[in-house]
């Protein structure tokens, strides 16, 4: 009685952290007036600030996720699968956190949150769980694919049905000798909340996310923790490098002083 809850849950466990990109995107544009003073001013290059934030990320999204997941996992487990959600949950958090980068080099800090904003929105609106894959029209249907939150939400429900323990109420039965057997292979007992049974997804891992795709086509059948990880790489390594490139563009744009010691060089 709970799949659905509990899937939902963890859904908005790995979906919220997310949306903490866009406050970044303030933070970022009002430090982006002191980086561009002072990288003019020869203090250091466009490339030493990036790899400073880029190391300051890594420990920092972890400990927004671990906040997040800690409690959840303290009510209702399963313990096994916190150490790939929290890697699915930082990854995720880290592309938002290099989307959000790229935005705060907007002239306009606010006009760049409500892109960012855009960007999560859509990823939630893109991620398999309201429409469809299938069902949406190209060019459109790219957003299904270059968004984050669709292949960290696979991976996080996948690794926690799989953790689950079997359920008990589930009887095996065959469909070619008992006419009462469903196409699925087996039927769950009634409960006092469902007396017929009809609310029944399985016993395994494996027959629970099966039934769940049914449903929603993001729920993957199969464990893809490496490409769902690689693709929310992929998705934040594309942002950092064009906010690196726009930095230096932003950094090259007016007055530039040289460091000491060019003048004596030439």
């Amino acid at each position: 009685m709970q799949i659905l809850n509990k899937s939902f849950f963890y859904f908005w466990m790995v979906a919220i952290p997310s949306s903490y990109s866009i406050l970044a995107v303030y933070a970022l544009g009002i430090d982006l007036r002191m980086v561009l003073r002072e990288v003019r001013n020869g203090m250091y290059s466009p490339m030493a600030y990036v790899v400073a934030t880029s190391l300051l990320q890594l420990p920092m999204v972890v400990l927004v996720c671990l906040s997040g997941l800690l409690p959840s996992y303290a009510i209702i487990g399963p313990w096994a699968s916190f150490t790939p959600v929290l890697l699915a949950c930082s990854v995720n958090l880290w592309a938002f956190e290099c989307i959000a980068q790229f935005f705060s080099l907007v002239a306009s800090p606010t006009l760049g949150m409500l892109q960012c904003l855009a960007i999560w929105i859509c990823s939630l609106l893109f991620c398999g769980l309201t429409i469809q894959g299938e069902d949406i029209v190209w060019p459109i249907r790219g957003f299904y694919y270059v968004l984050p939150l669709k292949w960290a939400l696979s991976t996080a429900v996948y690794q926690v049905a799989s953790a689950c323990p079997d359920y008990e109420g589930t009887v095996e039965c065959d469909g070619a000798h008992d006419p009462l057997c469903p196409s699925r292979g087996f039927l769950c007992e009634g409960t006092e909340e469902d007396p017929l049974g009809i609310v029944c997804f399985g016993r395994n891992s494996s027959q629970i996310m099966t039934s769940l795709h049914h449903t929603f086509p993001a729920f993957s059948v199969h464990d893809n923790l490496q490409r769902d990880v690689f693709a929310l790489l992929l998705i934040g390594g594309t942002f950092k490098f064009a906010h690196v490139l726009f930095l230096h563009y932003r950094c090259r744009v007016g007055r530039q002083i040289e460091p000491p010691g060019c003048i004596e060089a030439l």
